[in-house]
């Protein structure tokens, strides 16, 4: 059951400064002009004869694509399960589960959806609505999103699905003998259809994908190492060195060596979109950087404005990159499976590398990075100041944790979800690896497989609870609003930690990456978070 709560109209004209929303209940956006709607790790264009979905607790901002007039409007409503039935009364409670995921698009809408809209918009505006005809209303347009749900997001999937994990294994892999044919047998697909899926999903034909893949590890492997070409081919699926070379001068316009020495003896000009605090460890300073939270600490952007670096949102300004000519650009490997196309589009701009940035941890990458840009020296210098200052902050949290207490990282996302990162995100090396903090057991468990975060319910948590639970949030409370609405919870309420006040809070803003100069930045923030509540 859908029931309508309030419609909301934003307006732009000359001024076209960004609205940030906070969507206490389920929200829907809906606009006859066009409009950029960011979310925490994407963006999307809204636009007319489409619909955008938002989850409860999310946040988003909007703003207009050009300096056109502008309306967004947007639809927040409730959705309701029924939980208890008896003679006398029904018994209903909130319940989402049922709704998409946040950013899913509904196109093409109805026909008599605009009207449908303007006429929310108008009731919402009345001193005394007609509830009967919001709620008909709000129902007729959700109604599309659970028709276009049943009927083709199953099978949209299950082709993303497919060919993420096919390019998944590619770049973890990429020495195999793949073959088409093995890969859609892999996926229960017929061959031909496979082919036409990984097309249409990548951008990218199967052997095109499998090459950028083999001399994207081959560049590294040249630039961070003194491989000869045949044991770098045999390690990237190449037949042998002269081979390699051969595709090598074909996809790069030069031999490996002309390559190597190339990009060796210069000082570069890179772009990165994730791993702009890698290179400041290093004493790189990047020409330019996505300041997307997700990529860049918000706590390293006034630096990195400082020192001359610009401010390029997902590298999406094709053309402002251009004009700042970078010799290179860094990318983390999921692009490929989220947007492969944008590696066909910055390839025209300058010569691309892709790294994992989630399942290597920090150090790992930054030593390759200080390999490829010869920079150990440097790397050796950061390490060293780091691994001084954490003995430090390590001891300062000692008196507060001690060593047979357990201690663990929780995001908090929207009203059900909890997500519990292990490695490469969320300061997890700080907390598990600088400060080895002991986690609880069965997330100590979760450390000896490969994934870098697994999510619960709320209603899991007191399996997963350490005695110590650090709390990151995008709330925008402070600890002790934090505190008030956590005591209020009925399973966050029951928790040992929440009870001995030992829950410390954390803002998602600072906690986003990674990277080493924003470990070297969180640290203090996290012992410093204990210390407040202790107070």
């Amino acid at each position: 059951m859908f029931k309508f709560y309030t419609a909301c109209v934003w307006k732009w004209g000359q001024d076209i400064k960004p609205v940030t929303v906070k969507a206490e209940s389920a929200l829907l956006l809906y606009t006859e002009g066009r409009a950029f709607v960011d979310f925490q790790r994407k963006r999307k264009i809204l636009k007319s004869k489409l619909l955008l979905y938002v989850q409860p607790e999310a946040t988003v901002t909007i703003m207009p694509v050009d300096d056109k007039e502008l309306e967004v409007t947007g639809l927040f409503f409730h959705a309701y399960a029924l939980e208890e039935e008896d003679a006398d009364r029904l018994v209903y409670r909130l319940d989402y589960s049922m709704l998409p995921n946040n950013g899913f698009v509904l196109k093409p809408i109805m026909q008599r959806t605009p009207a449908l809209v303007r006429e929310l918009v108008r009731q919402s505006g009345e001193a005394a609505p007609d509830n009967y005809i919001c709620d008909r209303a709000l129902n007729e347009i959700v109604h599309q999103i659970s028709l276009h749900m049943s009927r083709s997001s199953l099978a949209r999937t299950t082709a993303e699905q497919a060919v993420a994990e096919t390019i998944r294994s590619m770049l973890a892999h990429c020495e195999r003998n793949w073959t088409r044919e093995e890969a859609a047998r892999s996926k229960q697909f017929n061959v031909s259809h496979f082919s036409r899926l990984f097309q249409t999903v990548s951008s990218y034909n199967f052997s095109e994908m499998l090459s950028k893949i083999r001399l994207n590890r081959a560049r590294i492997l040249l630039l961070s190492t003194n491989m000869t070409l045949d044991h770098i081919a045999h390690r990237t699926g190449f037949m042998n060195g002269l081979y390699l070379s051969r595709r090598f001068k074909k996809e790069c316009g030069m031999s490996p060596t002309a390559y190597r020495g190339r990009m060796q003896n210069k000082t570069l000009r890179i772009a990165t979109m994730q791993q702009a605090g890698d290179l400041l460890a290093l004493g790189i300073v990047p020409v330019a950087v996505s300041f997307a939270p997700w990529h860049t600490a918000p706590l390293l952007q006034k630096q990195l404005l400082e020192a001359g670096a610009a401010s390029i949102y997902e590298l999406e300004d094709t053309e402002l990159l251009r004009e700042l000519a970078p010799d290179l650009i860094l990318l983390p490997d999921y692009v490929l499976t989220q947007n492969a196309s944008r590696l066909r589009q910055l390839e025209k701009i300058a010569p691309v590398l892709f790294f994992p940035v989630y399942e290597d941890d920090t150090f790992m990458r930054l030593g390759l990075l200080a390999d490829i840009f010869g920079r150990r020296a440097e790397a050796k210098r950061w390490l060293e100041t780091y691994q001084a200052n954490a003995l430090l902050w390590k001891g300062r949290l000692s008196a507060i944790i001690p060593p047979d207490e357990t201690a663990a990282v929780y995001e908090i996302r929207g009203e059900r979800q909890i997500i519990i990162f292990l490695k490469g995100c969320r300061s997890s090396y700080n907390f598990y690896q600088t400060l080895q903090l002991q986690p609880p057991p069965l997330i100590r468990q979760k450390m000896k497989g490969h994934v870098s975060h697994f999510t619960i319910s709320v209603e899991e948590l007191p399996r997963f609870a350490a005695d110590h639970m650090f709390v990151i949030s995008d709330t925008g409370h402070n600890p002790q609003q934090l505190y008030q609405v956590l005591a209020e919870h009925r399973i966050w309420s029951a928790l040992p930690a929440l009870q001995g006040n030992r829950v410390y809070s954390l803002s998602l803003q600072h906690f986003w990456s990674d990277d080493a100069a924003a470990l070297e930045v969180q640290l203090p923030m996290i012992v410093e978070a204990a210390e407040q509540v202790q107070r």
